[in-house]
């Protein structure tokens, strides 16, 4: 399995963090705790139309986006 990083500020404390995620899973949403205050962070990964470029987007957990 081949993981790629992107980097995104915590909605939370607004620190930048890694995230690691799988590029041929092209949609993808899941919780991943911040590394700097531990609040739980939606992870929303979808494909760009059709494309080979994947939109990374984080939300606070009680944001409904």
């Amino acid at each position: 399995m081949f993981l790629e990083s992107t980097k995104a500020c915590c909605p939370y404390c607004g620190e930048l963090i890694e995230f690691l995620f799988e590029p041929l899973d092209t949609e993808q949403e899941y919780f991943e705790d911040c590394q700097v205050c531990c609040q739980p962070i939606l992870i929303k990964i979808a494909s760009n139309n059709g494309t080979e470029n994947l939109i990374f987007n984080c939300f606070r957990a009680d944001e409904t986006s």
